[in-house]
């Protein structure tokens, strides 16, 4: 190996340690920036385009679960019917439910298709890639269930049971 070879080596490895450092040092200084959203953060407004037409906007005063979901996401899919069957269980009972597709609006197609294919009848948000990054998530599926004071009260990361999240509605909306 020439001199320099070892100096264009030295210096690739050098320039690599430095971005490193940079980074975990802004990471240091900016934990929120990049922490998921948890119990208590305030929840980020937000307003898209339903699948069947008009908006959602998320409002204070209401008890709301939201499904952030991708169709490429197997459990994602297989979860959206229990979501679905929640919605039907509780909207009477105070409970807004949203399924928001966290992909670009572009999609709507394949979103279409897979909300006739698993006869799905709760409310589906469109576009909700930016969305998805006001709230930090970075698995899906996700859960965010938001009290009636706009706080985030439980986030739930990853497939979870009827019954599981029965219970976390049940005790935001006072249900003994």
């Amino acid at each position: 190996m020439t001199s320099a070879n070892r100096l264009v080596g030295g210096t690739v490895v050098a320039l690599f340690v430095l971005l490193t450092a940079l980074r975990v040092g802004w990471m240091a200084r900016h934990p929120s920036a990049i922490s998921p959203f948890g119990g208590g953060d305030k929840a980020p407004a937000f307003t898209l385009p339903l699948l069947t037409g008009g908006e959602f906007a998320l409002q204070p005063g209401e008890v709301t679960l939201i499904d952030f979901w991708a169709t490429w996401c197997a459990p994602c899919r297989a979860e959206l019917p229990t979501i679905d069957a929640l919605h039907h269980r509780y909207k009477d009972r105070g409970l807004r439910v949203i399924a928001v597709d966290t992909e670009p609006l572009e999609l709507q197609p394949q979103v279409a298709a897979l909300a006739s294919a698993l006869r799905l009848t709760l409310p589906i948000a469109l576009g909700g890639d930016e969305v998805s990054g006001l709230y930090r998530v970075t698995s899906l599926p996700t859960l965010a269930l938001v009290g009636k004071d706009g706080t985030i009260a439980r986030v739930m990361v990853g497939m979870h049971t009827q019954d599981e999240i029965a219970r976390a509605v049940e005790k935001l909306l006072g249900i003994p």
